[in-house]
């Protein structure tokens, strides 16, 4: 979810630096995932384990996305605040999975696939550095979510409902993940090759990524509510 990661080429005190950091794109993405971290949080207890989950992972986003605009004033760069950020998706990720997944056998491969990945993601960090920017770890990241919708799509298409796949939380939750990541696993494993001999990354990726984020947030948020209006008895087979 890198809603607003940015690189500066001038310092703090130029006219230039607020509108990056506070650009429209950013402040809708903003608009989405706070609004529907503060929906969340305000029907947390009627919400199944797994969506529950989802709202942590929002209002830590939603944390995160506050900080990186405090860490670019200063360092003008948002790419440390990423690399803490990215475990925190690896574990909530699987958490969600743990709870959505019907088979023991998949939520249990799943947390051991996600334990390797969150040990990878901090080794990558780890020797990288803070500044240079976790295209491995996203890619990484990427890899596991795709892998963890598909099977969970999978589930849906074994356990048809009565209910139409648009009225499903499960169907939004794994389409917004598997559509977001799959954009991002092409443009960040390509990363090398597009910042290759030091070139910038090319102007039409950050509005692909911002585009994939208002996807990405906006099925989280029909997916938290379609959860939310579920009949009570419904949960308790979470």
């Amino acid at each position: 979810m890198m809603a607003g990661m940015i690189f500066f080429s001038f310092p703090p005190w130029d006219p230039g630096f607020m509108v990056a950091i506070l650009n429209p794109g950013f402040l809708f993405s903003y608009a989405i995932f706070f609004s529907a971290a503060v929906y969340g949080v305000r029907h947390f207890k009627k919400l199944a384990p797994a969506y529950r989950v989802l709202v942590l992972l929002l209002v830590t986003v939603t944390i995160s996305e506050t900080m990186s605009r405090i860490i670019a004033y200063q360092y003008n760069s948002t790419v440390p605040v990423y690399h803490f950020l990215i475990p925190f998706q690896i574990v909530f990720h699987s958490l969600i999975f743990k709870n959505l997944f019907i088979a023991k056998s998949a939520s249990r491969l799943f947390l051991i696939l996600g334990g390797i990945v969150l040990m990878l993601s901090i080794a990558i960090s780890i020797n990288d550095g803070l500044f240079v920017f976790p295209s491995f770890n996203i890619t990484w990241l990427s890899f596991y979510l795709i892998l963890g919708t598909l099977y969970l799509f999978f589930q849906l298409v074994q356990n048809p409902s009565d209910k139409s796949l648009f009225s499903l939380a499960e169907f939004w939750f794994a389409m917004g993940t598997l559509f977001f990541y799959a954009g991002t696993f092409l443009i960040y494993g390509l990363y090398d090759y597009f910042t290759i001999d030091g070139r910038r990354l090319p102007s039409w990726v950050s509005k692909v990524t911002l585009t994939l984020n208002w996807i990405l947030y906006l099925s989280y948020f029909i997916s938290i509510y379609l959860e939310r209006i579920k009949a009570p008895s419904k949960h308790e087979s979470h």
